[in-house]
């Protein structure tokens, strides 16, 4: 059923206090739906999960591909944090998403089958925007883990947009 519970993820939020949210599957859903279109993920996707399983990034990360019949390609902490973009190079990467701050540790010359990069987590920078604005599907991503994975995407980020602008909201009424 639709309110049934699909997961439960803990956050200490704005408030600072610890908090376990429940999500049922109607929500889970309809935002993975969402982000599917938005973000352009289908069969030919290669989506990179790199966040921790803790945090609830890795929820669009895990289904989001696999509801669209892609790859998921999970890489190891120690890839992670070696050679993010050799390890996606030789993943074949083709979506992925990443904190601003690790955007610096990888190039768009050195992967050529990255088409569409998330960002969120924190604001990105002028200079991520006119790196990679043109070189790949960029997004700016925005959510709170009370309400869903993301509550907002700005799609197609250019040189020159406000990098702090996260877009609409997606997959809520």
């Amino acid at each position: 059923d639709a309110s049934n519970s699909a997961y439960v993820i803990f956050t200490s939020g704005s408030t600072g206090v610890p908090k376990g949210v429940i999500h049922g599957h109607g929500s889970v859903s309809l935002s993975l739906s969402e982000c599917i279109e938005k973000l352009q993920i289908d069969s030919s996707t290669r989506f990179m999960q790199s966040a921790s399983l803790a945090f609830d990034a890795s929820i669009l990360e895990v289904f989001a591909p696999l509801a669209a019949g892609g790859c998921l390609c999970m890489i190891s902490q120690e890839e992670r944090n070696a050679d993010l973009e050799s390890t996606m190079h030789k993943l074949q990467v083709s979506h992925a998403w990443l904190t601003p701050s690790m955007v610096p540790h990888i190039q768009p010359e050195s992967l050529p089958t990255l088409r569409s990069l998330g960002l969120g987590g924190e604001a990105p920078t002028a200079e991520i925007l006119s790196t990679w604005g043109e070189k790949v599907q960029l997004n700016n991503m925005y959510g709170t883990t009370e309400s869903g994975v993301w509550d907002t995407v700005k799609t197609g980020v250019k040189p020159g947009d406000n990098p702090k602008n996260v877009g609409r909201s997606i997959g809520n009424v």
